[in-house]
């Protein structure tokens, strides 16, 4: 699938690229945090040794930085972003993830943040056009 990335989200994979030596499949910018989608073989040389390049990302952007391994498979992927998942059932472009209910503030995140970039990564490399959380 063909990415469209404004100039900010070039400019943070460029500083990204510099910072760790890999190059991310995608990057999503929210308020208060950065995603970058990265090959799932390189998710842990991404966070670094004791999460050193994770921190150092984040003093350069001034936020906080989330990084999500990408898989062919959407499954994969799913389960990947949202490791408390129990079960995914997908259908017609829709999915549903059930989880335990106490994980559930932490997979939404602070004004939804977190589950609104799930979505957009979703949507943007396997054309999934809805997540829907099942606790």
């Amino acid at each position: 699938m063909n990415l469209k990335l404004g100039t900010e989200e070039v400019r943070n994979i460029s500083f990204f690229v510099k910072a760790t030596g890999i190059q991310p499949k995608d990057c999503l910018i929210a308020e208060d945090c950065i995603y970058f989608v990265v090959d799932s073989r390189k998710v842990f040389a991404v966070i670094g040794r004791g999460g050193e390049n994770i921190r150092k990302l984040s003093m350069l952007f001034r936020k906080r930085v989330r990084i999500f391994g990408y898989y062919p498979n959407p499954e994969e992927t799913i389960r990947a972003m949202i490791p408390q998942a129990k079960g995914i059932r997908m259908e017609n472009g829709s999915v549903l993830v059930s989880i335990p209910a106490a994980e559930k503030s932490k997979i939404i995140g602070r004004h939804g943040t977190n589950i609104k970039a799930i979505k957009e990564m979703l949507k943007r490399h396997f054309g999934l056009m809805d997540l829907r959380l099942r606790y």
